[in-house]
């Protein structure tokens, strides 16, 4: 990763930006030997023998820029941009053993040819001071999700876009020289992950077949809150 820090200290604000990049690679091969037997109506068995095989890689690049600036008491700046991109590759072969030719199958019906590439980025905006004894602290999120799944097998893909916006309220103020008060609000909105999202059977784990669901949409929360806060002494407390 590159990072890099500017600090301003007579003007009173700063930058700072980084890079981030990452690889993976992993490459699995198995056999599988399953018996089965049965007693009734006679006791007899059987057996299945599969050899499967699985090359899958995935690229992470993730960066970001900040910038401060105390511009007075009353006015604190913070601008941020963030970004990031996944890419990932999933190819797996399953193949069955021919007990009489000893040879082994494909079965297509596993197989797996898929790409993922999942793309963020956020821009994030904050405001704080204090005015007139009140102390706040205001900020915006504003996100875009991009994500697609491409089945080169079925020859068939999806994609998604999301784009919301998660803003940020908080006022406090003293009561008295021993106790506070403060009121806030927050929105905080979760991203379904791209395997959530992907429609296709995954047979990577043989104990967890699983698919997703396209249509699922962000999960957005909503927080209002008030808090009290007390200190005298060597006594402190605080109710929300």
């Amino acid at each position: 990763g590159i990072s890099y820090n500017k600090l301003f200290t007579e003007k009173g604000h700063s930058l700072n930006a980084a890079f981030l990049f990452s690889n993976n690679n992993m490459n699995l091969e198995n056999n599988i030997i399953q018996n089965k037997f049965s007693f009734l109506p006679s006791s007899n068995g059987s057996s299945v023998t599969s050899h499967n095989t699985s090359v899958n890689y995935n690229d992470n690049f993730n960066w970001g820029v900040n910038y401060k600036r105390m511009i007075n008491k009353y006015f604190n700046l913070f601008l941020g941009y963030r970004g990031g991109n996944t890419k990932l590759s999933m190819n797996d072969d399953y193949y069955i053993l021919d007990p009489y030719l000893q040879s082994y199958n494909e079965d297509l019906k596993r197989k797996i040819i898929q790409g993922y590439n999942d793309f963020n980025q956020d821009i994030l905006f904050g405001l704080n001071g204090t005015v007139y004894d009140i102390q706040y602290d205001l900020g915006l999120r504003a996100m875009n999700k991009y994500t697609s799944t491409e089945n080169k097998v079925l020859n068939n893909s999806y994609q998604n876009s999301f784009t919301n916006y998660d803003p940020k309220v908080g006022f406090t103020t003293d009561i008295t020289d021993e106790q506070t008060i403060g009121i806030n609000f927050m929105r905080m909105t979760q991203y379904p992950q791209n395997k959530q999202l992907n429609p296709y059977l995954d047979y990577s784990d043989s104990t967890n077949i699983v698919a997703g669901n396209p249509e699922l949409k962000p999960f957005v929360t909503n927080s209002l809150g008030m808090n009290y806060n007390i200190s005298r002494g060597d006594f402190w407390g605080s109710a929300y």
